[in-house]
């Protein structure tokens, strides 16, 4: 396994028990009644969705210079339509706690792209060095 893709789940296991700790607290505190046993099992799927297409990007970058955007877009493109059809299937068994479980879906989705992004210019940078 290479050492830039260790890191990033090293680093991604602290975001990922940094936000299921303060979720937890927020759903036994504040937020109890919108609570979810969903909402353990959104983090882990999203967690190693991006953790798969974060391999792929990277084993990408190794090729030509020319193809990683498309590579990249294309990888993207296709993350999403996943996490949509997460969404449809989440919003049609679950009606209930579908705004509750899309805020949640918002805040994860955005905080594992930033993150996945720097991590992606990380290796970049470093593989225009070596």
């Amino acid at each position: 396994m290479n050492d830039h893709l260790k890191k990033f789940i090293i680093r991604g296991i602290i975001i990922f028990l940094i936000l299921f700790i303060a979720g937890f607290f927020l759903f036994i505190t504040i937020l109890k009644e919108y609570f979810s046993f969903s909402f353990p099992v959104l983090f882990l799927t999203m967690f190693l969705i991006t953790v798969l297409f974060h391999r792929y990007l990277i084993r990408s970058a190794g090729g030509s210079d020319r193809k990683f955007p498309v590579k990249f877009l294309g990888a993207t493109g296709i993350k999403m339509g996943l996490y949509l059809i997460l969404i449809i299937l989440f919003v049609v068994f679950d009606r209930e706690n579908a705004v509750p479980f899309l805020l949640v879906f918002m805040i994860i989705y955005v905080i594992l792209t930033i993150f996945e992004v720097v991590s992606v210019l990380d290796y970049l940078k470093i593989t225009k060095n070596k």
